[in-house]
């Protein structure tokens, strides 16, 4: 009976010490959206133009090669308008940025702009933002 005792004392206190030792520092994916970054190609930068696309209901959209591959946030500006001269017209851009914001979930990746629309991103490898 004493030997039981002991082995299962010795049991626990593995156990306790296995848990702390094999915390990992990965992020665990919740129904939480969290900020994403993904790699650069080619295939990706025409999933994320196309859905950014469709997010921002954009007709036209040219972006970085390395969109999102350093940050979850892009920031995107009208092209300004130009004169026949070449010199830039101002006043007419006097919309704001938009800001886009690269997640990811347990149902993959999605961009978000900052009203809340959301945009899923299908065939778009991206990984969660470590601290």
């Amino acid at each position: 009976m004493k030997c039981i005792y002991q082995y299962s004392i010795l049991f626990a206190t593995l156990s306790l010490c296995g848990c702390t030792m094999a915390h990992n520092d990965t992020k665990i994916l919740t129904s939480e959206a969290l900020p994403a970054t993904t790699i650069s190609s080619t295939q990706n930068l025409l999933i994320i133009t196309d859905g950014i696309k469709r997010l921002l209901d954009l007709n036209a959209l040219i972006i970085s090669n390395d969109a999102f591959v350093r940050s979850s946030r892009l920031v995107i500006e009208q092209k300004p308008h130009v004169t026949l001269k070449g010199s830039v017209m101002s006043d007419r851009s006097s919309k704001r940025p938009y800001i886009v914001y690269l997640n990811i979930d347990t149902k993959g990746c999605l961009l978000k702009d900052e009203s809340g629309n959301q945009e899923r991103l299908k065939n778009l490898y991206c990984k969660a933002i470590e601290d």
